[in-house]
């Protein structure tokens, strides 16, 4: 092995590959007697520890049933209180003791994201309680062994999948139950079985892994994307940020537990606009975030970098909306939700891409506009139209191949006889690699593929591409033909065949094509704006009503019907209780919903100044209640003196009227009606913000032609000339060419065709067993004008798919072909497994059939097939002629025996001969040739009457040879004699 971590465990505890540790005598020649793993306790360290047991299991599984691997656990969260401290050693066992604890909010929670969490007293302390913290493998029989092998052979992707779906159905299940989830290490837990550290620990890995790889269907969004999101939405910038500090904000404000880099990466790509990239970005690239040059990979440094959220983000993810969505909470912190819900599925719009644990995804973009129409169809309630992939600022095509694939075509023009230009790549195919990788090797050439160019100059910008090549006119014309995209690898696929996302439940679902999707984006989001109408008209109405109650408190202060002067709380709160005064509507309103939130959730969020007030122990009872009372009036009370006037009175009164109008037009409005206005918004933000885009993409090639006229030798100039401009542009005067059909999509085209005049019908693949006589075809003839005869050849042709299809294509697939000339159809001849005596009674009942389904293919009268007949007859005299060798299945073994019975009398002299040197006989000789069996149906195999010559031998033994004429059925019978 190569790995120096699995070198210097192997050396550190003296294993060796070629002992297998089922005997005590090979145990002793190890250095340590067992292995204890000490990881981190979350699911990362799980996922190490899953390895450390698997490489032991593979190499040496008598190890593992001799309980050789331990394992040291530590605490992930500790809830501490005073001297309390209580350690969780899972993530499920925490939540559990949340939802039994009524005041957990009075412990301070901490998370312990690996070992280097731990202080050194910490550290001391776990090895001083070895018994709680030592946890030993114990292997239990054969259920281990497949539980290892489910979970990391490569044999077992489907196996995994129905584990972690049955997961899946298990925890939503208990949930729904009001149970908690299973976990693996309780107080009492000091032995574990391989099968439960699968099934209770390793699957947290793997879900979460998962989680990390795959996006929602509802925002298209990673749980890393989604922090980085619900962080600029709460900062809510109007200026820009570094990168790097950015990032920071996010680790602080939605606990993220995995490295920055891995975060700043991410904030790298959400910002990128360059195409293949992003179709809209959600944040603005103020410096160099990558281009098409290196697919990215040219991204300045996060600390040099800065960004910003894209204002057509905001109007695709109204901030209304938060109102109505299920936030987390993670150490007593409201972090982000459990997916945002934008007005149209951004998942569609950007595209995704990643490998979890069984699963991977790869969702390509689409436009934008064309998924807002697809959303108001099915608002109106219509059927979504399919969609064809789309990428902004693409110049190339792209046409769909079959349901699931399409072509992505790049641009290629023709200047002259001997230069091409190359102005746009297949999507993803960055610029500076198709450079290495394609033109590089053709211009270079090696041994077995000669130079196809002769030289290529660029002529790129960061946005734009452009080669113009060189090359011979003999060598533009073959390619030409051959097809200049496939030629220059400017063709690729994109499938649609691994559409798998988590849908609103926190299930794994594979969506076979792009209106699936809407439709069920489009019912969640039908559901959220329904519930987004009844927080709103809520909230208008607590408005309204706090309105109303500030405006009647001002003149009750005005008349001196309330004194708040020189008075205890108490009095002031008997005052406006006594008036009718109602606690602050908005605040007790949002209370509510609150409540009602997290009571769906199982949790309850701390309250900061609830909490210093359970901790004051000197407070009373009392005083608690009316300082709680009197807080609920500080909307009142809390009024600056100068708004006690008569004029912030009536412009009070104004706004409540104004709420009161506003509820009352949100009341006549649908769920549809706001979906629409939403979408508007959106259409509106985003021309906007394209227009921008492409007022900087015109400078930037300007600015770019500038800089290639000038590395030239050119004279700078402060105005760009427009011919300078189009160095960088395509040629308007080339030829532009049009992508040749590929052999995919000709393959689809015959497939649809046949299906659709019914000619095509799909067998069984029997895989029938080799013998004498099988190898051997019938071979039919050709008269002078290349045409096909009446039998025509029989094609069996296997069907090869991609890794990517799906379907059922890899059947074999026997295609009776039909000449244009001709309506006879295909019967398959049978492979002689008889003796000699019936193969003629053979013969006859396959000429039989032909001539009984051709008479079926076509209908004719006598006179017309006595007409076939004779013209038949005269192509026949007139066919060219045939060498004796074609006669013969090119097969080595069988070829040699087939010479045998050729005689010397066969052959011409030299001149006479033809180019094989063997004798050309006419067409109508032209047969199959079938050989005597001996008695016990095999073939005589002497040695003496085999050659490695071409050249024909003369057998021992006398052979008889069997002609059968293709237009008769007469049989000519040969005798062959050795001298």
């Amino acid at each position: 092995m190569e790995n120096a971590e699995v070198n210097a465990l192997l050396k550190i505890i003296g294993l060796q590959y070629r002992l297998k540790y089922d005997k005590d005598e090979d145990m002793k020649t190890l250095r340590y007697g067992k292995i204890m793993v000490m990881a981190d306790q979350d699911q990362d360290g799980s996922h190490i520890k899953g390895l450390v047991i698997n490489f032991i299991h593979y190499n040496w599984p008598a190890l593992v049933r001799r309980n050789f691997v331990e394992e040291f656990i530590t605490p992930i969260v500790k809830a501490t209180k005073g001297k309390e401290e209580i350690s969780f050693f899972s993530l499920p066992e925490y939540k559990e003791w949340l939802n039994n604890t009524e005041n957990w909010k009075t412990y301070r929670i901490k998370y312990y994201k690996g070992l280097g969490t731990s202080t050194s007293k910490e550290a001391k302390e776990y090895f001083m309680d070895m018994r709680r913290h030592r946890i030993q493998f114990r292997y239990s029989g054969e259920e281990d062994d497949q539980a290892l092998d489910m979970a990391f052979s490569k044999k077992k992707i489907e196996e995994r999948k129905i584990w972690l779906t049955n997961w899946m159905a298990e925890r939503r299940s208990r949930r729904e139950d009001g149970l908690t989830e299973e976990y693996l290490y309780d107080k009492d837990t000091h032995v574990v079985s391989f099968k439960d550290f699968v099934n209770k620990e390793l699957v947290l890995f793997s879900n979460c892994d998962n989680e990390r790889s795959i996006p929602s269907l509802v925002d298209g969004l990673k749980p890393g994307q989604r922090k980085v999101l619900f962080t600029c939405f709460k900062r809510a910038d109007k200026k820009e940020v570094k990168v790097a500090q950015l990032a920071g904000a996010v680790g602080e404000m939605s606990a993220y537990h995995h490295g920055e880099a891995s975060l700043m990466s991410t904030i790298v790509n959400l910002a990128q606009d360059f195409v293949g990239s992003n179709n809209i970005n959600l944040l603005l690239p103020i410096g160099q975030f990558g281009t098409r040059l290196q697919g990215g990979k040219d991204s300045a440094s996060p600390r040099y970098i800065f960004t910003q959220l894209n204002p057509v983000t905001k109007a695709l993810f109204p901030s209304i909306d938060e109102n109505v969505l299920r936030f987390l909470y993670e150490e007593n912190q409201k972090i982000e939700p459990e997916w945002y819900c934008p007005v149209i599925p951004t998942v569609l719009v950007n595209g995704t891409e990643g490998i979890g644990t069984a699963w991977s995804t790869k969702v390509p973009c689409y436009n934008p506009r064309e998924i807002v129409d697809n959303m108001r169809a099915l608002i109106d309630g219509k059927e979504p139209k399919p969609l064809i992939p789309w990428y902004k600022h693409f110049r190339g095509t792209i046409e769909q191949l079959d349901d699931q694939r399409f072509i992505c075509n790049g641009e290629v023009a023709i200047i002259n006889n001997e230069t091409i230009e190359i102005t746009e790549l297949p999507i993803r195919t960055w610029t500076q690699t198709y450079k290495e990788a394609v033109l590089v090797p053709m211009m270079d050439g090696n041994d077995k593929q000669p130079a196809v160019i002769t030289d290529f100059k660029e002529y790129h910008t960061d946005t734009t591409v452009k080669f113009v090549v060189k090359m011979s006119s003999d060598k533009l014309r073959a390619s030409k033909e051959e097809g200049l995209h496939k030629v220059f690898k400017l063709q690729s696929v994109i499938n649609t065949t691994s559409m798998v996302l988590f849908d609103p439940f926190g299930y794994l679902r594979r969506f076979e094509n792009v209106t699936d999707i809407c439709k069920e984006f489009f019912e969640i989001r039908k559901k959220k704006y329904i519930e987004r109408k009844s927080f709103q008209e809520g909230l208008l109405r607590a408005q309204s009503e706090r309105l109303s109650n500030q405006a009647r408190f001002i003149l009750a202060k005005i008349k001196g019907e309330i004194l708040i002067e020189n008075k205890r709380k108490a009095t002031i709160v008997e005052q406006l209780i006594k008036m009718s005064f109602k606690p602050d509507p908005v605040k007790k309103w949002k209370e509510e919903r609150k409540k009602q939130e997290l009571m769906m959730l199982g949790e309850v969020a701390q309250d900061e100044d609830e909490e210093e007030q359970e901790e004051n122990e000197e407070d009373t009872h009392q005083s608690k209640e009316l300082a709680a009372k009197l807080s609920d009036y500080d909307y009142l009370v809390g009024m600056a003196i100068l708004k006690l006037s008569e004029e912030e009175k009536d412009k009070l009164l104004k706004e409540s009227e104004t709420k009161l109008s506003e509820l009352k037009l949100l009341e006549e409005m649908t769920w549809a009606d706001l979906w629409n206005n939403d979408l508007n918004c959106f259409l509106t933000e985003l021309e906007k913000q394209e227009a921008k885009e492409q007022a900087d993409l015109d400078i930037q090639i300007k600015n770019a032609a500038k800089k290639l006229h000038s590395d030239a030798g050119g004279v700078s100039r402060k105005k760009v000339p427009i011919g300078l401009v189009r160095e960088v542009l395509p040629d308007p005067f080339a030829e532009r060419v049009i992508p040749k059909i590929d052999a995919m999509k000709e393959k689809y085209e015959q497939k649809k065709a046949c299906e659709g005049r019914g000619r095509r019908r799909k067998l069984p693949a029997v895989k029938e067993s080799k013998r004498e006589g099988a190898d051997m075809r019938k071979f039919f003839s050709q008269d002078g004008n290349g045409e096909q005869e009446s039998q025509s050849e029989m094609k069996v042709k296997q069907r090869k798919t991609s890794k990517d299809d799906q379907s059922d294509e890899n059947d074999i697939v026997e295609e009776l072909s039909v000449h244009e000339s001709s309506n006879d159809s295909v019967v398959a001849l049978p492979s002689y497994e008889k003796k000699d005596t019936n193969k003629k009674n053979d013969i006859k009942k396959v000429r039989s059939v032909q001539r009984s389904v051709a008479a079926e293919g076509k209908k004719t009268t006598k006179k017309e097939a006595k007409r076939e007949r004779v013209e038949k007859a005269k192509n026949k005299q007139s066919s060219p002629v045939m060498r004796m060798e074609d006669f013969f299945e090119p097969k080595v073994g069988k070829q040699d025996r087939q010479q045998e019975c050729l005689n010397e009398s066969d052959l011409e002299t030299p001149d006479e001969a033809g180019p094989s040197g063997r004798k050309e006989l006419p067409l109508r000789r032209r047969a199959r040739i079938n050989y005597n069996v001996d008695k016990d149906g095999d073939d005589d195999d002497s040695e003496e009457g085999k050659t490695e010559d071409v050249s024909p031998v003369v057998p021992k033994k006398k052979r008889t040879r069997k002609v059968i004429e293709s237009d008769s059925d007469e049989d000519y019978e040969m005798q062959l004699n050795s001298d």
